[in-house]
């Protein structure tokens, strides 16, 4: 039996091949963007359950992420689940779903972020806080092909896309038969994929077989090359490429270094090659004080206005504390109005931070742009 998961349909529709494990089944590290979608699906999916606003500044702690990147995200989040709530009647978060397809011997499961099922009709809805296909759909349709094999008296599903740290949604529409086509022709082409590669920037860099991958070697030496060799000032129409390129090289010089700090903390922490240089895992001491715990002994030492022109406020975990001390229904109106206050009393000082960030075309677009360049 060979097994699938719906989260997987998006890397292979781009490459066959990587539906296949590996000779060695390596678990990478988790990095901050993946550890940030867990805390925001984790957010999302309390609050769509039962309408409850989680305490950011603790699951960041959990996720050892960005309190403020996080509570951002989780605010977002919960705006996007309000602008649909609509359209969910029944609505089910997490509920893991398994089926098998016994022509091609392969198991499907997965577990949407939230579904609906009203009549004849789904509805369900996928979450992306981070890194982002540019074709979505495979994922989305696995999801409700396990649907309706779950439901039998649904025949369309509807399906919602939704990036939360831009505020945008794809919405899709299938028939159970348009679902049956998609999943026989998706089941013969990882039947019969093994060594069907299709390398790239987006298919690569998350490729759990790409360390062990023929084509990708070839790709990231080929890639590798090209970054190397870029001497010249690039001109505006090539810097997309060359962006995509180069995050593409950093991610595996990424993890050549993360694997070196691996086998340092493996070997007490350092590591000597013949000429005797050292890779030591140093380990620094940070401090951090509490006002709680110093408040007294900072008094005593100093006046009030040097103690509070040292100090730094929290958004997160102020707006934390006033959401639980606010009613059930009332936790984002009381948010929202303690931060008017504090605004108007020339108490928030607003800064910005710029990221150089891609935003792939999605496929449904890039078709209609290709058609029209051909037309």
């Amino acid at each position: 039996m060979f097994r699938v998961r719906c989260s997987s349909l998006n890397q292979i529709s781009l490459c066959s091949a990587s539906a296949y494990p590996t000779t060695l089944r390596i678990m990478p590290p988790s990095g901050e963007p993946a550890r940030l979608g867990d805390g925001t699906h984790e957010s999302q999916c309390l609050y769509v359950a039962n309408g409850e606003f989680v305490n950011a500044a603790a699951l960041a702690q959990k996720h050892r992420v960005d309190q403020d990147e996080l509570a951002y995200l989780c605010g977002a989040g919960r705006r996007a689940w309000d602008s649909i709530k609509g359209h969910f009647p029944t609505p089910r978060c997490e509920e893991e779903f398994a089926w098998i397809d016994e022509d091609f011997q392969i198991g499907l499961s997965g577990h949407p972020d939230v579904f609906s099922v009203d009549g004849d009709t789904a509805i369900v809805a996928d979450w992306k806080s981070g890194f982002l296909w540019s074709n979505c759909e495979p994922q989305l349709r696995g999801y409700a092909w396990l649907i309706a094999q779950e439901f039998p008296e649904v025949r369309t599903v509807e399906a919602l896309h939704l990036n939360i740290r831009l505020g945008e949604m794809e919405k899709f529409v299938w028939t159970v038969d348009e679902l049956a086509q998609w999943w026989h022709d998706m089941a013969a082409r990882i039947d019969a994929g093994r060594e069907v590669y299709g390398p790239g920037y987006e298919s690569c860099r998350y490729c759990h077989r790409f360390k062990e991958c023929p084509a990708g070697e070839d790709f990231a030496r080929q890639e590798i090359a090209i970054v190397a060799d870029t001497s010249r000032a690039l001109l505006p129409d090539m810097a997309v490429n060359a962006y995509e390129r180069a995050r593409f090289v950093e991610k595996v010089a990424g993890d050549i270094v993360e694997q070196c700090r691996t086998l340092a903390a493996q070997n007490d922490g350092e590591l000597k090659d013949a000429a005797g240089n050292t890779l030591r895992l140093n380990r620094q001491k940070r401090d951090k004080i509490s006002a709680k715990a110093g408040w007294k002994d900072m008094l005593a030492a100093l006046t009030v206005n040097d103690v509070l022109d040292s100090m730094t406020v929290g958004k997160t975990k102020l707006l934390d504390c006033v959401r639980s001390n606010a009613p059930h229904r009332g936790k984002k109106k009381a948010a929202d109005e303690f931060m008017e206050r504090l605004r108007d009393a020339g108490a928030v000082e607003e800064t910005f931070i710029e990221k150089l960030e891609l935003r792939r075309v999605p496929k449904a677009v890039a078709q209609e742009l290709a058609a029209i360049e051909a037309s």
